[in-house]
């Protein structure tokens, strides 16, 4: 991340030219009927009722500052809006809020559009940092900013992957005319989309907000282009934690707008996350690893049959994902051989710790622990032959990002073998949180650009299926 400070030459005679064109410019609007009130929540519903509990919309509601934010469902439709003006910039404006004394980022600033606007929005209390992705972009909004004495403004660089923004820092990000850019990147097994997202999770407080905006005349215009539109947003926001709030679609004989609002959830107790119509399950916890390595369970569980049907080859490189203290692990080290590697992926840095403990003592040099997060691991693309999820994928808490971390990471031709025990068979003595039917496993990988492409089901409590990426085998 690369910072551009500014340094700004004091000019009173400028200042007083600044102010009485802002002051001009406020008299002309208002003479002319276009200036566009400030609207409370009591004065217009928040900007009208939320779609959830509008079945049909006679007459658009007037947009004017957005307040708040307040959920809705996935499904429900834009609600219907106008503006007083016809100046999309001040619209932007408006959709972004009260942001006064908050930190807020606007991603791809371009030219700086926003930038005066949204400095003084969040005051002399906040902060604004304004990102482009090329040098030549950042110098031309250190101007802006020089140019007009923006002393709560800071010019980064960021990427097309990363804001680049640092973790839990932001009370609100725009996206202005961004984030159709940004799924473009789906290419590459959707690895660059994925980059981006999680880094913008990251740099959002929890019960900070996301604004999306869009200016497309002719697609937001077409009823299936905008639907398409809304449905890969809203799609991508909610598969990476994010609460769908309210959306607008704002038109003028000019142009026509469209305002969708998220926020990361607060911290703190919350109903059990849910994924495809199931409930996912906790994290099996470090201080019960022992159970991992129970006598019993080759006879429960048939693991050397597993293993075998893994069919795994001297010299692969194959992932362990999810592998708690290495009851697994060591195992598949045996079979890649000397030549081949192990990476063995956990979130519980306790976990991992107990298995380098146990690769030590058996002699094992083929095994690298990595410790992932909830939303990212940091996977080498293209590396691996196989990855084995063993009674594991059913606790992750993010399956959407994880599942694009391991699609990326699959050499082509390489497969996933998914482990859970059968939820279709009542004698199987897990708790049903802990099992997974067939069916639900294939309509999960299916979703997330994954292949069926075997299964074995000889084990006498476990599913074993195998998987292929769609667009590389």
């Amino acid at each position: 991340m690369s910072c551009y400070s500014v340094s700004s030459e004091p000019g009173l005679r400028r200042r007083r030219r600044a102010l009485a064109r802002r002051l001009m410019l406020v008299c002309v609007l208002a003479c002319s009927g276009l200036a566009t009130p400030r609207i409370s929540a009591q004065d217009a519903g928040a900007l009208g009722p939320t779609p959830a509990n509008r079945s049909s919309i006679d007459e658009p509601v007037l947009f004017g500052t957005r307040v708040g934010f307040q959920p809705t469902p996935l499904d429900a439709p834009p609600i219907a809006a106008r503006r007083a003006d016809d100046v999309t910039d001040e619209l932007t404006v408006a959709a972004v809020g009260d942001v006064r004394g908050l930190s807020v980022a606007d991603i791809g600033a371009g030219k700086g559009r926003h930038v005066i606007a949204l400095s003084q929005e969040v005051g002399s209390a906040g902060n604004l940092f304004a990102t482009e992705v090329s040098e030549a972009g950042c110098l031309s909004l250190t101007a802006v900013v020089a140019d007009n004495e923006l002393e709560n403004v800071t010019v980064l660089l960021g990427t097309k992957t990363d804001v680049s923004l640092g973790e839990n820092t932001l009370d609100l990000i725009l996206l202005s005319d961004v984030y159709q850019f940004v799924q473009l990147l789906d290419g590459r097994g959707g690895q660059d989309k994925h980059a981006f997202l999680t880094s913008l999770r990251r740099a959002v407080i929890p019960g900070g907000e996301v604004v999306v905006t869009y200016v497309t005349s002719s697609e937001l215009r077409n009823d299936d282009k905008r639907q398409a539109l809304l449905e890969n947003t809203l799609g991508d926001f909610s598969a990476y934690g994010f609460e769908a709030g309210r959306r607008w679609l704002v038109e003028s004989p000019l142009w026509a707008h469209l305002v969708l609002e998220f926020r990361l959830p607060e911290a703190g107790p919350a109903s059990e996350p849910e994924y495809m119509g199931r409930t996912i399950a906790r994290t099996m916890h470090w201080k019960g690893a022992e159970w991992l390595l129970r006598a019993e369970r080759e006879r429960e569980e048939a693991g050397a049959m597993m293993l075998e049907a893994l069919e795994v080859q001297p010299g692969w490189t194959v992932t362990d994902f999810g592998c708690g203290n290495g009851y697994y692990t060591l195992k598949l080290a045996q079979q890649v051989g000397p030549e081949g590697r192990v990476f063995g992926v956990d979130i519980q840095q306790e976990m991992l710790d107990m298995l380098e403990q146990r690769a030590e003592e058996a002699g094992v040099k083929n095994i690298e622990p990595i410790l992932g997060a909830a939303l990212d691991v940091a996977l080498p693309a293209d590396s691996c032959d196989l990855v084995l999820l063993a009674d594991v994928y059913h606790e992750m808490s993010h399956p959407v990002p994880m599942l694009a971390v391991i699609r990326r990471s699959l050499k082509p031709g390489g497969r996933v073998a998914l482990l859970e025990f059968r939820a279709e068979d009542p004698k199987v003595p897990i708790k049903r949180l802990h099992k997974m039917s067939r069916q639900q496993i294939l309509s999960e990988m299916h979703a997330n650009g994954f292949v069926a492409a075997g299964s074995f089901e000889n084990l006498p409590r476990q599913h074993l299926l195998f998987f292929g990426v769609a667009d590389r085998n």
